[in-house]
């Protein structure tokens, strides 16, 4: 279902971004014009807010209640040019953080979604690769990426059932719903054909009317 589609991509994305970027060209310093609109959501009286439909304005009102260094942030997270992970990203920490992450997921309870895939893959759900997807998610938290992952097999046994726990959901396996068919087939949830400056693929949602 939809549903499937919509939780599965968004237990599965690297970072909690906005979906949209409001300026085309970005030279590493946010602008102020570079959130202007046609219809500016500061310049409406109080008891206006902007159409539902208008995803620019809603989307221009909600940054223009962060600070600069806020916007410039975000902006930052979402073109692949933030410097946070980059500068975490040594072995030492990564070890540490492995470690203290594991320590966390020793605390899930036995009939936890992890807990099962645990028991039916282990090296499945200790790779490492796979642990980093979650600690970079929540920037090195271990406690966070940890309960992120048991978050994510809660999902994982809800839309797909316990065997398909511990293997990668492929294309075939949303085909065996008709709704997720149809959803595949409408081409809502498209992979873009280029990488972010970061080497991450682009997904967007496209609502058809």
């Amino acid at each position: 279902s939809m549903k499937s589609l919509t939780q599965l991509f968004s237990n599965e994305r690297s970072m909690n971004v906005p979906h949209a970027v409001p300026s085309v060209h970005y030279d590493g310093l946010m602008k102020e014009e570079d959130l202007i609109r046609p219809q500016d959501p500061r310049s409406l009286p109080p008891d206006m807010d902007p159409a539902p439909q208008s995803t620019d304005a809603l989307l221009a009102k909600e940054l223009f209640k962060l600070s600069i260094e806020d916007r410039n942030r975000v902006l930052e997270e979402i073109h692949g040019v933030e410097q946070q992970l980059a500068n975490a990203e040594n072995e030492r920490d990564i070890n540490a953080a492995l470690m203290a992450m594991s320590e966390e997921l020793q605390k899930a309870p036995q009939q936890s979604s992890y807990a099962r895939a645990k028991k039916q893959n282990p090296s499945y759900v200790s790779n490492r690769d796979f642990c980093m997807k979650f600690l970079r998610a929540e920037n090195y938290d271990p406690r966070g990426a940890a309960g992120r992952m048991m978050a994510y097999f809660e999902y994982k046994q809800e839309l797909f059932g316990e065997a398909k726990l511990t293997r990668d959901i492929q294309v075939w396996d949303l085909l065996e719903d008709p709704q997720d068919k149809e959803a595949l087939e409408s081409g809502l949830f498209q992979i873009l054909g280029f990488r972010d400056r970061s080497g991450r693929l682009v997904m967007g949602k496209f609502h058809h009317r």
